[in-house]
């Protein structure tokens, strides 16, 4: 009998270790500390070699809205047209999906404009335990069950006149700190109770930008970078204070924190801070520029990420010691990535999923497939340039992939 339980213990304690090393909740835009890393280990790169495993895909509606993991749920938000009396009404979708069967859990709609050129939500929802928050172009803002899609409350921050919704509207995604929920929007940021949604601080009404806020800690206290009107405010979270601000440029990308520095990349030119007590501390500027949306991810010193627009577009890597490239590639257009250990996810442009080694001595594909249609849901082929500007999600042991068409992919990397 003993010895009975002695086996049963040890089959439960390598139950535990399976689950806790796939375990792995992408709660949030960038991850779970907001600067595009996994900490994932139990996955296998070389799994798009071949014939990947794909355990479901299916079409849920347009945006740039990328996905949150928790559990065995994925939230994404989207837009769909509906025609109702000769007329087209766009309705935003905010989805629970199941992660393993890519089936409908819950879903919630409210009428929303497409906005032209980037159509549908450009925001991430946020998983905060029994709560999912998220965040319209239009400036709906909601707070969901996120087991049964009831809502506990909701404002629009343009219609209260909270902020303006700037040419591409709302795009930041919501970030909760304690108790309280913060928005990139009007001059340095909105806050509100994340319980009841009323309002704990505000600023000067001006149009929003893109980039989502970065918190991190500083001497035991909980600060947040806003990247707003061409400048990178430091926030009280608590209290919204303006603590200093600096001006690096017009910028779309999230600035990185890292080992008590800031990166800060621009259409322009980048700029590494050192962080203290007071002003931060400029170490460097350089000529390397950034893609919209997309955030550099750095992996032990060395930043990776896409240039502009300009073309010819490219994949690079900067060294985060002077600013200087150390290699870069032409690229098919632009693309988003995330990390994990030594390794970079890419989401390319074309529809490829790609598995390359994050090393400074050059760039080494470990293996790749293209795992979108890169048609909708009518099996029209679509060629926008901002067609896969969505960054791939690992959790799970799962690569969950979103096109802005409204294709969501499931990759099996076990």
């Amino acid at each position: 009998m003993r010895k009975r339980h002695v086996l049963l213990l040890i089959l439960m304690t390598f139950l535990i270790h399976m689950y806790g090393a796939f375990a792995g909740d992408w709660t949030k835009w960038r991850g779970p500390n907001g600067n595009g890393i996994s900490t994932e280990t139990r996955w296998n790169p070389m799994a798009l070699k071949k014939n990947p495993k794909i355990l479901w895909r299916k079409h849920v509606g347009e945006g740039h809205s990328d996905v949150s993991v928790s559990g065995n749920r994925l939230y994404t938000m989207s837009n769909t047209a509906k025609i109702s009396d000769n007329d087209t009404i766009f309705i935003d979708n905010v989805l629970c999906i199941n992660t393993e069967t890519g089936k409908d859990i819950w879903k919630f709609e409210y009428p929303c404009k497409a906005r032209g050129e980037y159509p549908g939500p450009g925001s991430t929802p946020t998983v905060d335990g029994a709560r999912v928050y998220t965040l319209s172009r239009e400036g709906h803002l909601f707070c969901f069950d996120a087991q049964t899609g009831s809502v506990h409350w909701q404002r629009n921050v343009v219609d209260e006149s909270l902020t303006k919704p700037g040419n591409s509207g709302l795009c930041c995604s919501p970030l909760v700190v304690e108790t309280i929920l913060i928005l990139n929007a009007a001059e340095s940021g909105l806050a509100f109770n994340k319980l009841t949604g009323e309002l704990v601080w505000s600023s000067g009404i001006k149009n929003c930008s893109n980039p989502s806020p970065v918190p991190y800690t500083w001497n035991g206290k909980t600060m947040v970078l806003l990247a707003s009107n061409r400048k990178v405010y430091n926030i009280d979270a608590k209290t919204g204070e303006v603590l200093w601000k600096h001006s690096p440029g017009p910028t779309d990308a999230d600035p990185v924190v890292f080992d008590g520095k800031l990166l800060v990349p621009t259409y322009e030119k980048s700029t590494l801070l050192k962080l203290t007590d007071a002003e931060p501390v400029v170490i460097w500027k350089s000529d390397v520029k950034s893609s919209p949306f997309q955030s550099y991810v750095i992996v032990d010193g060395y930043a990776y990420g896409f240039s502009t627009v300009d073309e010819p577009q490219e994949f690079q890597c900067v060294d985060m010691r002077d600013g200087s490239k150390r290699w870069n590639v032409t690229w098919d257009g632009l693309g988003m990535l995330i990390a994990s250990g030594d390794k970079l996810i890419i989401s390319g442009q074309r529809g490829r999923l790609i598995i390359a080694r994050a090393s400074p001595e050059g760039f080494e594909e470990i293996s790749s497939a293209k795992i979108f249609t890169m048609k909708d849901k009518h099996g029209k082929s679509l060629t926008r340039t901002h067609g896969c500007w969505i960054a791939p999600v690992l959790s799970e042991g799962k690569i969950f992939a979103k096109n802005s068409y409204g294709e969501i992919v499931c990759v099996d990397m076990r």
